[in-house]
């Protein structure tokens, strides 16, 4: 489930599959082509090459991939499946990469 993401090993599985709800409270892109997503719930939630890549040593991780999950707006309530893991770097859980997301 790590093909596309971006230094993988920094990310510890918790659950191979969760889904949450929550609301919009947060986005933005960062330059590994991620699209990062925070819930009201605390929790952050990341969609894998969902535009374009400009961080040069994360373009390798995007090539040749197209992600189709949808990207919400902020205040959206959304269903998120994907997997549940704990970012070593960045010290918290979130959902990376997301599998599925729905518009509630």
């Amino acid at each position: 489930m790590l093909k596309h993401v971006y230094h993988p090993k920094r990310l510890v599985v918790l659950q191979p599959v969760l889904t949450i709800t929550g609301k919009v409270v947060e986005t933005r892109k960062e330059p590994d082509g991620d699209f990062h997503i925070l819930l009201d719930n605390r929790m952050e939630c990341e969609i894998i090459c969902a535009h374009e890549v400009t961080q040069k040593d994360a373009v390798q991780a995007c090539k040749n991939y197209t992600n189709k999950v949808t990207v919400p707006r902020k205040g959206n309530n959304v269903k998120v499946t994907g997997q549940h893991v704990y970012d070593k770097v960045h010290k918290h859980e979130e959902i990376h990469p997301v599998f599925e997301l729905k518009i509630l």
